[in-house]
This record gives C-alpha cells, sequence and structure tokens, in this order.
C-alpha cells in the first residue's frame, strides 16, 4: 500500500475488535477499515438467502470467506431474527453489515430485534430517516450496542476478497430532496465469482430509468417493491435478464405480486420463487450454475 493510500485510511474507532478480517467501505474517497467476526464454515462459497418475514424484505448476503451482511429487516415483528436464528448456528452471534435500503417500516420494523440478538459491527443507510417510535427506538438500540452508522450514496463500494457491493442508487443530493422514501432506496450490485445480483428495496419505475444504462446482465434479481406495478419495468427487466427473480411478499392488499410484473419476468427468461409461498429462500451459486433451496421454517 503506497503511503498517499494510506493516508485515506481511518479506523472506524468505536466499531467492536471481532477478529483480524477486514471490509472496505468506499465512500467519497475516504476508506473505513471494519474489523469483522469470523463465521461458521457452511457458507465459505457463499449464498443469499431471502428471509420469509411476511409483507416486507430482509436479504442475507453471505459473502464467500464468510462475511453477512443483512439488507432490511423486514416489518416490526421477530421474523427476520427467528429466519436468521435458523441459518445461523447458535454459537454464531455476529452479523457483519446491516444495511437499510430506505426508511420504511417494513424494512427497518424487525431490525431493532436482530439488534437484541446478534453482534453487528455497523450499519448502513442512506443517510434518511423516518419520524415514527419504532424508528427512533432503533436508533437507541444501535446507540446503546455502539453500532455506528455510516451514509452510503451512488458509486460508493463495500469490498470484501473477491466481492464487491456497489452502490447504484441514490446519489446524495436526491437522498436529501427526494420526496418519496422508495425513490431513495440503496440499489445495490453484488458481484463476486460465484454469482452477480441487484438488490433494489422499494425503488420504483422512475428510479428503474435513471439507472438503466449501466445495468449488466444478472443472476438474481430480488423484485422491487414486493411486486408492485411501481416497479421492475419492462426495460429494466430486458437489461437484467435475471435467471431467478425473488419476490418478498406477504399477506397483503395491495394485490402483490402484481400478475403483469410476474408476466413480465417470466417473458424474459427468470424463474420465479416468492417467500410467502417458498418460505425463506437460500440461492447459492458457482460461476456458470444456480441452485435454489427452501429454508422451512
Amino acid at each position: 500500500m503506497n503511503d498517499r493510500l494510506f493516508e485515506k485510511i481511518k479506523n472506524v474507532s468505536n466499531i467492536k475488535n471481532l477478529s483480524g478480517l477486514v471490509i472496505a467501505l468506499v465512500c467519497l474517497n475516504l476508506f473505513f477499515i471494519i474489523n469483522i467476526g469470523k463465521s461458521r464454515e457452511q457458507n465459505k462459497d457463499g449464498a443469499i438467502y431471502f428471509l420469509n418475514v411476511g409483507q416486507g424484505d430482509s436479504e442475507l448476503i453471505w459473502l464467500p470467506g464468510g462475511v453477512k451482511i443483512l439488507i432490511d429487516g423486514g416489518p416490526p415483528n421477530k421474523k427476520a431474527a427467528i429466519a436468521l436464528s435458523q441459518i445461523l448456528s447458535p454459537f454464531d452471534k455476529n452479523i457483519d453489515l446491516v444495511i437499510i435500503s430506505h426508511p420504511e417500516l417494513d424494512h427497518y420494523g424487525g431490525l431493532e430485534e436482530v439488534a437484541r440478538r446478534y453482534e453487528i459491527s455497523a450499519l448502513i443507510s442512506n443517510g434518511r430517516e423516518a419520524d415514527s417510535a419504532a424508528y427512533k427506538s432503533l436508533k437507541e438500540t444501535l446507540v446503546q450496542n455502539q453500532i455506528p452508522e455510516i451514509n452510503l450514496f451512488k458509486n460508493d463500494k463495500i469490498k470484501f476478497g473477491s466481492s464487491v457491493l456497489k452502490i447504484l442508487n441514490p446519489d446524495k443530493s436526491k437522498a436529501k430532496k427526494e420526496k418519496s422514501a422508495n425513490e431513495t432506496s440503496l440499489i445495490i450490485y453484488l458481484k463476486n465469482p460465484k454469482m452477480t445480483a441487484i438488490f433494489t428495496g422499494d425503488s420504483g419505475l422512475k428510479t428503474e430509468k435513471t439507472i438503466l444504462s449501466n445495468l449488466p446482465k444478472i443472476d438474481v434479481l430480488k423484485v422491487g417493491h414486493h411486486g408492485s406495478k411501481t416497479s421492475t419495468g419492462e426495460n429494466f427487466v430486458k437489461k437484467l435478464t435475471p435467471k431467478i427473480a425473488v419476490i418478498e411478499v406477504g399477506k397483503n392488499g395491495y394485490g402483490h405480486p402484481r400478475p403483469e410484473v410476474v408476466s413480465r419476468l417470466e417473458k424474459y427468461g427468470a424463474q420465479i420463487f416468492r417467500t410467502d409461498l417458498d418460505e425463506t429462500i437460500k440461492i447459492t451459486g458457482n460461476g456458470k450454475d444456480l441452485k435454489v433451496i427452501s429454508v422451512k421454517q
């Protein structure tokens, strides 16, 4: 490492020192080095879990090498925490990073229970906050547990080994000024030698258009906004042509997932899985083939 680069590296002082492994958050030309804990060897080659949390979102990314990143925690219940307990060893109480895609209750509501049960090294968000008792309680829990919060925006990256998670949305100004919280969702592109995936939060058609030109073809798509008609547009799906599309959905009065969204995904060759039908879904890859397993609760 050259001296100039070394000068840009700063340690986040209040992050728990769990082991010698590190993960780098590359944001705004500033490098944060976060110490993380070793995980079981069960997923040494990596996996993505889409947790069955009802009408809400929660995904666990298990990177090759053992790093665990949780995106969202579902609605305000214990379902995310229970799903994690069925995936992780009783002796594995560490989650390296938690990401809130955007501050809506069906995405952050279950995180307080997760924070009570697991040691979290850092929280990633887009900087927006919710004006709710549940969100204020979550923030208090983060402070009590000395979990630092880091804001990431478009073009920032999370790197570990051969894995990169790149933020595609929002840019910093949009995160502050956009009226719709959905459109400020952190859209995350995961790439490693095993598989590629995009996690969309609740981003809608307007945001999909803004990132369309730079999108690659991918293996796995986390379908936007629980299969709402306001997301997963024709051009978006055509550009990505995902092999697998996962809809995180529960009992609802919105008609999710919408038939036209399902038809659109099928039109471009995606195999569709739903957490309301398939429960927690585990996806693994070897760089060529993908394997999908339903983790029954």
